[in-house]
């Protein structure tokens, strides 16, 4: 049974169907972040990132998943769609029990 938030074999299979590749845990503990941000301010807060966390958002630009001006951003649907995903698998339905 995975834990909560854990990198598991579903959630890679999400990532290399989505965006062609696997993702690393670092990534996987920024997405309910990216979220937050942008269903509340679309804001990245400097006191909120680590130096590891603007990598992986430059990362994520690089490859036009998400869009930075400043400390504003922009989400593509795609990678919308990938983070609502990884975060039912990895972070809600992480121990796999049936719906009743």
């Amino acid at each position: 049974m995975a834990n909560r938030g854990e990198l598991t074999k579903e959630v890679q299979e999400i990532a290399q169907e989505r965006l062609g590749r696997d993702i690393t845990l670092q990534e996987l503990r920024l997405i309910p972040y990216v979220q937050f941000v942008m269903v509340n301010e679309q804001v990245v807060s400097r006191h909120k990132m680590t130096p590891d966390g603007y990598v992986i958002l430059d990362k994520w630009e690089k490859e036009k998943l998400i869009s930075l001006n400043g400390p504003c951003v922009e989400i593509s649907k795609l990678f919308w769609d990938f983070v609502c995903e990884v975060l039912y698998w990895a972070y809600v339905k992480y121990e796999y029990y049936p719906l009743k």
